[in-house]
């Protein structure tokens, strides 16, 4: 059998010479081909129409599907894997005292925890003082006479907890608080002014302090 009758044989017939176009030929092409573009394009634009007013909200707005968003719960459920379960559990013991904290302290303020206000971030101050500040005997407010005394490490894991609170079960982000041309406080209140400051303070007086005691030890 010759090269060719195998071809043939499991490849098929070859195809005959094209014959050579004509001009008028190629313009009805042209024509044909233009033609179906357009359709193409008509049918895309009108499935795009209809997906435009299925996602749309009643402002003219675009939203998702409410079918779709009921689904996002699973997906902010799974994004906490990015924090180890002893972390998550250390978090949510932190938040449990903070709001513990708030009723016994200043309960009137109770609603600023979960919807922040101006006062937020004095409480989230008040309550890392009160655990980590040294206590002052000689005042006359009991809040500063029970001061704990606690280590710098553990202020910054408070921070932790709270911002934790706001930033992913509040879903407020990470963005710095303050409040818009409404007057409502947006962004995380433990990224607000007065957090940012006192933390600064408090580690100055909590680390520098033990680093130079620790220097003067190893020196004898």
């Amino acid at each position: 059998m010759s090269i060719t009758e195998l071809f043939t044989k499991t490849i098929g017939e070859p195809e005959p010479t094209p014959v050579k176009a004509t001009k008028v030929d190629l313009e009805i092409e042209e024509n044909e081909i233009a033609e179906e573009i357009e359709v193409e394009d008509e049918e895309v634009n009108a499935v795009n129409d209809h997906l435009s007013e299925a996602i749309k909200g009643k402002e003219g707005k675009f939203e998702l599907p409410t079918s779709i968003l009921s689904q996002f719960d699973t997906i902010q459920t799974l994004s906490l894997d990015a924090w180890a379960a002893s972390t998550l559990r250390g978090y949510r013991g932190q938040i449990d005292l903070f709001t513990k904290f708030i009723q016994a302290n200043a309960p009137e303020s109770l609603d600023q925890m979960e919807n922040p206000g101006e006062h937020t971030p004095k409480m989230i101050c008040l309550w890392i003082s009160h655990a980590c500040e040294k206590p002052d005997l000689s005042s006359k407010a009991l809040f500063v006479r029970e001061r704990q005394n606690k280590t710098w490490a553990l202020a910054e894991k408070m921070r932790a907890a709270v911002s934790f609170l706001y930033a992913h079960q509040l879903k407020r982000g990470r963005e710095a608080y303050m409040r818009d041309s409404m007057g409502k406080w947006q962004g995380n209140p433990v990224l607000s002014h007065e957090v940012s400051q006192y933390m600064k303070s408090l580690r100055r007086r909590k680390v520098i302090p033990n680093f130079f005691f620790a220097l003067f030890e190893n020196c004898y």
